[in-house]
């Protein structure tokens, strides 16, 4: 039997999902990705990998406070 695949970064030591994403009961999708977006795109490139994975419109998925997840706030 194979071990399990290790996940990236804060994945692998924080599994518990609800804290990276948020159904809400309208549909949309809320991530929560400890990112910053400072110009560089990152937070449109993560809701649409998130809109991918999930298939739901890129829409609908919106970021939601770092501070919600663990191993990526800064001084919460």
């Amino acid at each position: 039997m194979n071990a399990p695949r290790k996940l990236p970064g804060n994945l692998e030591t924080n599994r518990a999902l609800e804290r990276w994403l948020r159904i809400n009961a309208d549909g949309t999708v809320t991530a929560y990705t400890g990112k910053v977006e400072i110009g560089q795109g990152i937070l449109t490139a993560i809701e649409q990998v998130v809109a991918d994975e999930l298939d739901v419109s890129p829409q609908r998925v919106g970021g939601g406070e770092t501070w919600r997840v663990a191993g990526e706030s800064h001084g919460h």
